[in-house]
């Protein structure tokens, strides 16, 4: 059995953009957009509502100024763009919409729809229509931002609304990372999905991660071919990948916490301080004291 006794963390490789929608010369995609927006001052986020709608109920093709966004925490149907394209959805489902985008939307079970609408600056790049949808919303936080955004926030002053406009940027921007991460997985070969669902099950867990053994019967394949794919697809073994992983969260609780060594060591999955600190020495080339007092 193989054990993973040291490792340390180092990021999972961001999946590849997929260029979700037919981007002209003239537009970006929904990938282009989100690594654009990152470093560029957020959105305004110009409405939140909330809707309860019954079901059998239709709603006729119309668009926003803004760029749109629907997340259905109840309820199911199906939306059709005018280009034609059909995207059903489903409790948990997130739909995207580009600026000026002509959709309708019929709701086949009651439900919710809670949107948030953003602005774009005047002088940006038009999105590509076409839509983006992420059928599943897993992340607890970006969901109660959600909920909370799309009560409506009226009468509010300037610092108010530049907070309100970094949160609802940031919660579109997750959907579309998460979306566009999706398509990734399924559109890569299988030899990738389970590479990329061993990382993940990895980055969940590395705390008590104890064998090659547990992540192989997560997800299906037994412990050796597991370690051929990891090491033909990310060109080195996978225990060192869990060490990196382990080192990248020790570095940051040693320059965001004041926690001792220890409960750093036993934080990062190592139960001897002594050997963690020997493993973070080799790995960055000085103890953890010396990397916490130079950052």
């Amino acid at each position: 059995m193989a054990k993973i006794s040291h490792t340390s963390v180092s990021r999972a490789p961001v999946p590849a953009s997929v260029e979700s929608g037919s981007a002209s010369p003239s537009t970006r995609s929904w990938g282009r957009f989100l690594q654009e927006q990152i470093h560029l001052p957020p959105l305004r986020l110009v409405n939140g509502m909330r809707h309860s709608i019954p079901g059998a109920n239709y709603c006729h093709m119309h668009s926003h100024r803004g760029l749109e966004a629907v997340y259905h925490p109840t309820g199911q149907g199906v939306t059709r763009l005018e280009g034609g394209r059909e995207i059903p959805f489903q409790e948990g489902c997130v739909v995207l919409y580009a600026p000026g985008e002509m959709h309708d939307q019929t709701m086949n079970c009651a439900g919710d729809d809670l949107c948030l609408q953003l602005l774009l600056p005047a002088d940006a790049v038009p999105v590509a229509k076409g839509g983006l949808c992420l059928p599943r919303l897993a992340d607890a936080d970006v969901a109660a931002e959600f909920v909370a955004l799309s009560r409506g926030h009226t009468r509010v002053g300037p610092i108010e609304q530049g907070i309100l406009n970094m949160r609802a940027t940031a919660a579109v921007l997750h959907v579309i990372q998460a979306a566009l991460a999706r398509d990734a997985v399924t559109r890569c070969s299988p030899a990738e999905a389970y590479v990329r669902r061993a990382e993940n099950y990895i980055k969940r867990n590395f705390q008590t991660l104890a064998s090659v053994e547990e992540v192989a019967t997560h997800i299906g394949l037994s412990s050796n071919h597991l370690r051929h794919l990891f090491k033909e697809l990310r060109g080195r073994p996978m225990v060192q990948w869990v060490t990196e992983v382990r080192m990248e969260r020790a570095k940051s609780l040693l320059v965001n916490s004041r926690m001792p060594l220890k409960q750093v060591a036993r934080h990062c999955g190592f139960n001897d301080e002594y050997y963690f600190s020997a493993v973070f020495r080799r790995h960055n080339h000085m103890a953890p004291g010396q990397y916490r007092n130079r950052h």
